[in-house]
């Protein structure tokens, strides 16, 4: 299995999701992968390397596909003014990476560049999102991100009671999915379906890439 390397702290992640048509909870546990390192590696040079290439690849061989992360939402405390509900979002969860991020998640929409990126660092909570794509394109060409990766992000309106995990799918050829549409709604006891998977924990060993 060929992997990316992230050089600051060392970790592999593989190239390619196996498992299609697990149950999401076996699927959460044999990944050690969250979502912000894969968005990491995929957007790493304007989308331009062999990680991104991979999903392209993927798609065409597969269709539409989904990968369920380490990553997930165990509560809730409210929505602000802005329609942003406040969540505790837990990446590479009972892992020895695990983090908590206490963050506000913006309502469903597009989500665009700001000064400081596009995700909370170490989460797929999008920075600031905006109604349409149109809109969205127009800032990510003004920033100079290759606009064929605009995508939405989706929430629940409230995760009091109900842990979610965090995924993204992958399927270009209809506007509401894109590349990297962000879904923090996946239920843990889905019994699973042929298009979802997620990233393997560490095996045999031959990175392909390597950032920073």
């Amino acid at each position: 299995m060929d992997y990316a390397k992230i050089k600051s702290n060392g970790r592999l992640i593989a190239l390619e999701p196996t498992g299609f048509g697990r149950p999401y909870q076996e699927l959460f546990d044999q990944t050690d992968v969250s979502g912000y390192e894969v968005w990491l590696l995929e957007s790493y040079n304007n989308f331009q390397n062999p990680f991104a290439k991979a999903s392209q690849a993927l798609y065409h061989k597969k269709g539409r596909w989904t990968e369920i992360f380490r990553d997930v939402i165990i509560e809730s405390f409210g929505i602000d003014d802005k329609g942003r509900l406040k969540v505790k979002y837990v990446s590479h969860a009972r892992t020895e990476w695990e983090k908590e991020h206490t963050v506000r998640f913006p309502k469903d929409g597009w989500y665009v560049p700001t000064k400081d990126g596009i995700f909370v660092p170490g989460t797929l909570v999008p920075l600031r999102t905006v109604e349409t794509k149109e809109e969205a394109v127009k800032e990510w060409e003004k920033a100079g991100i290759d606009p064929r990766y605009v995508s939405q992000s989706h929430r629940l309106g409230d995760y009091k009671y109900d842990p979610r995990f965090v995924s993204r799918v992958f399927n270009p050829r209809l506007a509401d999915d894109d590349r990297f549409y962000v879904n923090a709604t996946e239920w843990p006891s889905n019994s699973g379906n042929y298009w979802t998977a997620s990233r393997k924990k560490l095996e045999e060993q031959k990175a392909v890439m390597e950032i920073e």
